[in-house]
């Protein structure tokens, strides 16, 4: 399953594809650090999911999933936050995000989000993704 990570930190995006690679079943085809780059690399790569930081640069995250989900309907969108609540949770939705996940979520909730719970080769689902 092709990966593309969007988000405005890079440690994050190297900490998230480190435990994204683990499984042999997903693989992280791209980063982007900011609305506009999510947008374009979706379109050329075409990845499966889309794990996307509601607090991106440019053309923010509401607009760049919407613009995904339009265009690309069978990719999955997952937002990710580190504020947590029910309005962002139903702005993800209005906008046509897939799921909505804080970013303090168990590494094996975002697994199972993005298609399959299984454990991670040489680690466990315990630890958080801070």
């Amino acid at each position: 399953m092709k990966v593309l990570i969007a988000d405005a930190k890079h440690q994050y995006r190297r900490f998230i594809k480190q435990v994204l690679e683990r499984r042999g079943d997903l693989k992280v085809v791209g980063e982007a650090a900011d609305g506009e780059e999510v947008i374009r690399l979706a379109h050329r790569l075409k990845p499966d999911v889309v794990l996307m930081d509601i607090d991106l640069q440019g053309t923010d995250a509401f607009d760049a999933t919407q613009y995904i989900k339009t265009r690309l309907p069978a990719t999955k969108v997952i937002m990710l936050s580190v504020l947590e609540g029910e309005t962002y949770r139903k702005a993800a939705a209005k906008y046509g995000a897939d799921a909505f996940l804080p970013k303090g979520a168990e590494i094996s909730e975002l697994l199972s989000v993005i298609g399959g719970g299984a454990r991670p080769r040489g680690g466990t689902h315990s630890r958080k993704k801070r």
